[in-house]
């Protein structure tokens, strides 16, 4: 009766034993889980902070070249004229709206894509007339 008795104790203490590991295993595994996703997320944080560190060293080296431009007299006045419309005597300001200048862009693109067609198709009206001076010119060669 010992020797029953003796197995049921160890089967149970195997058993609360096992179930205890399995809590501790799988507490183990949602923990390590738990920091691989924060240092995951640490990493594209600090990836953003390293680009936005770029962003703001580029600012601020055309913050310092802005100030060093603003020493000059002549690109303060140069500026003061475009920014804030400013004006010597006897001068006047002609103040055209960014879809003005918009419109005369694509105008502008236009005339260019004008250009290079009417390019190619005189290109190609001196290629046939070319081809037809040769053509008459070995005729003529051919009678004679």
């Amino acid at each position: 009766m010992n020797k029953g008795r003796i197995k049921k104790t160890v089967k149970r203490r195997a058993t609360i034993l096992g179930i205890f590991f399995f809590i501790v295993f799988i507490v183990l595994i949602v923990t390590s889980l738990s920091y691989v996703y924060q240092i995951r997320n640490l990493k594209n944080e600090e990836r953003k902070l390293e680009e936005q560190l770029k962003e703001l060293k580029l600012s601020e080296e055309e913050l310092s070249v802005e100030i060093n431009r603003l020493k000059d007299p002549n690109y303060i006045a140069k500026y003061a004229r475009e920014k804030y419309y400013y004006t010597k005597d006897g001068e006047y300001v002609i103040k055209i709206d960014e879809s003005t200048s918009e419109k005369i862009e694509s105008i502008t693109e236009n005339i260019k894509v004008y250009y290079i067609i009417g390019g190619i198709s005189i290109g190609i009206s001196f290629l046939g007339l070319l081809i037809f001076i040769y053509n008459k010119n070995k005729k003529e060669k051919t009678k004679k």
